[in-house]
């Protein structure tokens, strides 16, 4: 979050209250995050979505990440979608548009041609994971992993997942992420 955050601005996250001291390179970049519930023309199809505008003032690009909180089984399966669309979906986004156009230029020839556009970004990520062997420094599934661990104690404190439950929501039944997928490597 503190990618997109302005100086100063502060963010709500349970009973907590996070204020961001410095602009963070996608605010400087003019990238806007925007989270949302999930409007009513798109619940049913997905659990969460993350798409870009031009910004209002012409300037940059806003994300804009929709959620539906209806669609998950319970508040760990919620973080999962949001910490999905937000790092694994915005992230993608967020560093296609960073050169002020959106234009896809972040994704390979190789994952256009193997993927579907609407799992482009499964598709980068999965290429990444298998060229790094730093999965854990990645945003997705590294980053994530970390918090859904951190959150899964707090908020299953008594019949916590595994890390093996955790990485299969991660990567739900069918293994979306395409043809050439494999296994994460998190810790």
């Amino acid at each position: 979050m503190a990618r997109y955050a302005a100086a100063g601005q502060s963010i709500k996250i349970g009973h907590k209250t996070y204020t961001f001291d410095k602009d963070g390179d996608y605010n400087k970049l003019g990238i806007n995050l925007e989270l949302d519930i999930m409007s009513e023309e798109n619940k049913g199809f997905y659990s969460g979505l993350a798409d870009v505008d031009e910004s209002k003032d012409g300037k940059g690009f806003d994300i804009k990440v929709e959620i539906d909180p209806d669609a998950a089984q319970g508040y760990f399966e919620n973080l999962e979608t949001q910490t999905h669309e937000i790092f694994l979906e915005a992230e993608t986004i967020a560093q296609d548009v960073k050169d002020g156009k959106r234009d896809y230029s972040n994704i390979p020839s190789s994952v256009k041609s193997s993927y579907d556009s609407r799992i482009w970004a499964h598709g980068l990520n999965n290429i990444q994971r298998h060229i790094r062997s730093d999965h854990n420094s990645m945003v997705w599934p590294g980053y994530a992993y970390r918090i859904l661990k951190s959150a899964n104690s707090v908020i299953r404190p008594t019949q916590p997942y595994n890390r093996d439950q955790i990485i299969d929501l991660m990567t739900p039944a069918g293994n979306y992420l395409g043809p050439k997928a494999g296994p994460y490597y998190v810790y």
